[in-house]
């Protein structure tokens, strides 16, 4: 770690933390001030660190809440209570960097995502899909790293560099529906957040079983294809069919990242299942937890999560003694602290972009053309399917999403549209997260993605996942729709 700023900006997210989870408990004491403070001083101490793309939006962020502190002082209570929202959001992610220090260190979560790659040929693809769906609410986007290294390990044990591509595409696509639904994620965090009428269990319910529903259309879908390529030739790269329809095999061959192709494939190594088993069940422990706190204490879903992920990450420590070995109590806590240092930039974005969106919806309402619409009663189908067209489209653009969906959650989420329609409005967020992140050649699965099967991030988000894309989108909308004309 780079001392002593990374290690003071890190212990003041700590400090944030906690006087976040104390405020809970204590309202009106100063608690929830505390740790705004300190949250911004851990964004400053590491201001020079940040990616341009980070320090832009805190610049960003700076000059919204200036504007309305300075041009519309009466709405300043407002953009105070967005940037409180970011605090949550900044604290969610430091403790989300917390878990993943055990989870890195894990010997039986690589035996997990081993037991994945265990399965016969013709349901690797779909176990690896499914797998990885439920190993990213612990893992986030480190699923597809670590999987794309046991690829590596195993290169000679697979007979294509398609193949491997293949599977670093189903571990991504199952990390994407992950999102739909993850209490654990930003996306959920935002709807759940800013949509009153919202009830959040109910939400996660409803979105995991959408989820559930795309998953396995799009595995039959994928499967169909490679189905019909292998009929077709039973030599044939069927990466390219199950990515977007195209011959990749050219691509392929210039990336040679993981074996000469025409390898002898030897039946896949056993084990793993029994450590998948456990992985799988601490997931749901995780996720149980969290709907317990938030059922039993009254707390937001998002201050809820942030109690349970700590206990979580320490319990973990406590129990798989063999991330303990080797290493020192103190190398352990600069461990847990480097995790917190590695979600800075998302930290000082998320903070950054809850100002910016309270910023411009202020703005927003504030137009002629705003009134008219509210006025002239826009049909409430019509405002979700653009809310679920609109965030992805930035997305393949290269714009990023998330200002987008704060921005649409703070201007729609109390209106009419998102108290006659919370489910739906919900949906079409995190819907249009999922497929915008598929999409964007600047996500970070996109980019780790990528970098595993060693071609751009803009040829895995506006190639590769295109057929994926198209029919996550297809059944967004037919979600929507469905869940409109049902008045949820």
């Amino acid at each position: 770690m780079k001392q002593p700023t990374e290690t003071l900006s890190s212990l003041a997210h700590v400090g944030a933390v906690l006087a976040f989870l104390l405020a809970q408990f204590l309202p009106g004491h100063g608690l929830a001030a505390s740790a705004l403070w300190l949250v911004l001083a851990a964004t400053v101490l590491r201001l020079r660190d940040l990616p341009p793309l980070a320090q832009r939006f805190c610049v960003g962020g700076v000059a919204a809440y200036a504007a309305v502190a300075l041009g519309m002082p009466e709405q300043r209570a407002e953009v105070d209570r967005a940037l409180g929202q970011g605090v949550a959001f900044s604290c969610l992610l430091a403790v989300l960097g917390v878990v993943r220090y055990p989870v890195r260190r894990s010997p039986t979560v690589r035996e997990a995502a081993r037991g994945l790659l265990g399965f016969p040929p013709r349901r690797r693809y779909a176990a690896v899909n499914a797998g990885c769906h439920f190993l990213s609410l612990l893992f986030n986007v480190g699923v597809i790293p670590l999987l794309g290294d046991l690829l590596h390990a195993r290169a000679a044990h697979l007979p294509r560099d398609a193949d491997c591509h293949r599977l670093v595409l189903a571990s991504m696509r199952g990390a994407v529906l992950m999102t739909i639904w993850s209490p654990m994620g930003l996306g959920v965090a935002i709807v759940t957040t800013a949509i009153p009428a919202l009830d959040p269990v109910g939400f996660i319910a409803l979105a995991f079983g959408v989820s559930m529903t795309l998953m396995a259309l799009t595995i039959a879908g994928a499967a169909g294809r490679a189905a019909a390529a292998s009929d077709a030739d039973p030599t044939a790269d069927t990466a390219g069919l199950v990515a977007d329809g195209r011959d990749t095999r050219a691509d392929t061959r210039a990336a040679s990242a993981f074996t000469p192709s025409g390898a002898a494939r030897p039946d896949a190594a056993p084990g793993g299942h029994v450590e998948l088993a456990l992985v799988l069940a601490a997931a749901a422990l995780l996720l149980a937890g969290a709907i317990g706190v938030h059922q039993w204490l009254r707390w937001s879903f998002i201050a809820s999560t942030i109690l349970v992920l700590p206990a979580f990450a320490l319990a973990w420590l406590g129990i798989e003694r063999a991330i303990l070995r080797g290493a020192t109590p103190a190398e352990h806590a600069r461990g847990l602290l480097h995790g917190i240092a590695d979600m800075r930039a998302e930290s000082a974005i998320f903070l950054s972009a809850s100002v910016i969106g309270a910023a411009v919806s202020l703005w927003v309402r504030a137009l002629p053309a705003w009134q008219a619409i509210q006025g002239a009663e826009v049909p409430a189908l019509a405002v979700l399917l653009a809310c679920l067209t609109i965030v992805p489209l930035a997305g393949a653009l290269f714009i990023p999403h998330t200002i987008l969906i704060i921005l649409i959650a703070q201007l729609f989420g109390a209106s009419p549209v998102g108290q006659a329609h919370p489910y739906a409005l919900g949906l079409a967020l995190t819907l249009g997260w999922a497929t915008a992140v598929s999409v964007s050649p600047i996500s970070a699965m996109s980019l780790l993605s990528g970098r595993q099967c060693g071609v751009g991030a803009r040829t895995i988000a506006h190639h590769w996942n295109r057929r994926f894309a198209l029919a996550l989108f297809a059944g967004s909308v037919a979600t929507v729709v469905a869940l409109q004309a049902a008045g949820y």
